[in-house]
C-alpha cells in the first residue's frame, strides 16, 4: 500500500543520493567505491541522516539480500547487505532512505573483484581481515564485521553485538529484538544482523521499531554506529 503523507515526507527527506561519479574509480571489474578529490567518502556520501545529537541508546538492523517487494514493509533505518543488485532494487532503496552494503563472499582475497557489483554503498559486510580493513578505509568504506566480538581496527567500522537466528515463530523473533534492544540499553547502542527477509521476520521488525520511541530508543542507520579505527593501526 502508498505510504501514509507523513511517512512519505519524512521518506523523502531521508533518501539517499545515487552513486556519484566523483566518487567512482572505473575498473574492469566495474566502477569501484574511491574517495573524492574532494576528499568525500562514501560512507557519509550514500549516509542516511540521522540527528547525533540524539542521546537515546541506538539500535541498529542489517538485513541481508531483501527483494524489493520487502523493501516497502521495512523501517527506513535499517540497512540492506546484498552480494550484488539490479538497478530497480538499489532506486527504490535510495527513495526509502535505506543504506546499502556490499556483502562479501566468504574467503575474499581480491576486492576489486567484489567492489564493481554495484554502486552507492556506505561499506561491506563479512569476516575482513586487518590487511583488507585498510583497503577498504582507503577507498571512503565503512567495515561491518558479522562476528561479535570482532570489531574493525583498521577503518572505520563494528562488528555486530547479534547475530539473529532464523526463527520460525513470531514469539521467538520478538524474544531475539528484546534482546537486542537490552544490549542497547546497557551498552549505549547495538547493532543486530537479522538472518532474511522472511515475511514473518519483516512484520515482526516493523512492529518492533515502531515502538522503540516510546521505550526511550531510537532505530539508527548503520553509519550512526561506528567507530574510529584505533590510532595504532591505522
Amino acid at each position: 500500500p502508498p505510504l501514509p503523507g507523513h511517512e512519505a515526507e519524512a521518506t523523502a527527506s531521508h533518501a539517499i543520493p545515487p552513486p556519484d561519479p566523483a566518487l567512482l574509480e572505473a575498473s574492469p571489474a566495474g566502477p569501484l567505491p574511491r574517495i573524492g578529490a574532494d576528499g568525500r567518502q562514501p560512507r557519509l556520501a550514500y549516509a542516511r541522516p540521522f540527528d547525533r545529537a540524539d542521546t537515546r541508546p541506538r539500535v541498529a538492523l542489517v538485513i541481508p539480500d531483501a527483494s524489493e517487494a520487502a523493501l516497502p514493509r521495512l523501517p527506513g533505518a535499517v540497512a540492506l547487505a546484498l552480494p550484488e543488485a539490479p538497478a530497480s532494487l538499489l532506486a527504490t532503496a535510495r527513495a526509502r532512505g535505506l543504506e546499502t552494503l556490499l556483502l562479501l563472499p566468504p574467503g575474499l582475497e581480491a576486492p576489486e573483484a567484489a567492489l564493481g557489483r554495484f554502486a552507492g554503498y556506505v561499506g561491506v559486510l563479512g569476516a575482513v581481515e586487518p590487511g583488507l580493513q585498510r583497503t577498504f578505509a582507503e577507498r571512503g568504506l565503512l567495515v561491518l564485521d558479522p562476528r561479535p566480538g570482532a570489531p574493525p581496527r583498521r577503518a572505520w567500522g563494528r562488528a555486530a553485538d547479534l547475530q539473529l537466528e532464523n526463527a520460525p515463530t513470531r514469539g521467538e523473533i520478538d524474544r531475539q529484538l528484546a534482546q537486542l534492544e537490552r544490549l542497547a540499553r546497557e551498552q549505549g547502542s547495538a547493532l543486530g544482523l537479522l538472518p532474511g527477509a522472511h515475511p514473518l521476520i519483516v512484520s515482526r521488525v516493523a512492529a518492533w521499531a515502531a515502538e522503540l520511541p516510546q521505550r526511550g530508543l531510537v532505530l539508527a542507520p548503520v553509519s550512526a554506529m561506528i567507530r574510529r579505527p584505533s590510532s595504532a593501526e591505522r
